[in-house]
């Protein structure tokens, strides 16, 4: 996780989400049915990123976004609209 977290921290001019689910490790969800709430985090991105899907944006997106306050994860985020 620190490294994920120094590599956010590197990121200057780019849109950048960090997201660390509390106790995932590295194969994270990856065992439970459909890969489990990451993937469901890893889904929606790539369905905002690649086809600009507003609804999911708001998982990312805002002091309110879904994950944000999602007492499970940590987030932190720059540059993203």
């Amino acid at each position: 996780m620190a490294s994920a977290k120094a590599t956010f921290d590197a990121i200057e001019t780019l849109p950048d989400f960090y997201g660390a689910r509390h106790g995932a490790g590295h194969t994270a969800t990856v065992d439970h049915p459909g890969g489990g709430e990451w993937a469901n985090v890893a889904s929606n991105w790539l369905r905002w990123q690649l086809k600009n899907d507003k609804q999911v944006a708001e998982t990312f997106v805002g002091g309110d976004c879904s994950l944000c306050t999602n007492p499970n994860w940590d987030t932190t985020s720059k540059r993203l609209q």
